[in-house]
């Protein structure tokens, strides 16, 4: 998320989230990209309160920084250990760096996926999916609501 980064060179280095309500800005953490220790002080500082992670396997908005070997299993590793989701943003990676997506090229199983861009074919589309217990809990079958998705539902 970019709540906090800004987007390298596009924004200075400052922060730009337009439309991102500033109290999800408060609380979302950012960790070094490629620094596992980050990411676990992170966690030893907030243990119950770090819900996800959110990234990008391969760093596309800091000039695409591919992950250190570690890195990817490392935190799938750690939301394992601390009890959070593992979400990867493959809004440009999907279908890009493998078929199966960076994920499965880099050898890591997220909790949820989120596809862009390619997925749509030039028309501005998007889709999510991911682990059924997780999926089951959106509406309009769980407790969570959200926006409907307009397409469907994708079940692994």
């Amino acid at each position: 998320m970019l709540v906090k980064a800004g987007s390298g060179a596009l924004t200075l280095g400052q922060p730009n989230s337009p439309g991102v309500p500033a109290d999800f800005a408060k609380h979302t953490l950012t960790c070094t990209y490629n620094d596992l220790a980050s990411v676990r002080a992170a966690f030893e500082q907030y243990p119950q309160e770090i819900a996800c992670i959110i990234v990008e396997p391969v760093a596309g908005n800091m000039n695409c920084v591919p992950p250190l070997p570690e890195f990817l299993p490392g935190l799938r590793a750690l939301c394992d250990e601390f009890g959070a989701l593992l979400i990867i943003d493959e809004v440009m990676t999907g279908f890009r760096v493998a078929l199966a997506g960076a994920q499965d090229y880099y050898g890591v199983e997220p909790d949820l996926t989120c596809l862009g861009k390619i997925i749509g074919g030039g028309m501005p589309v998007g889709a999510f999916g991911g682990r059924r217990d997780v999926m089951d809990a959106l509406a309009p079958t769980g407790p969570v609501s959200t926006m409907p998705p307009s397409g469907g539902y994708a079940f692994r």
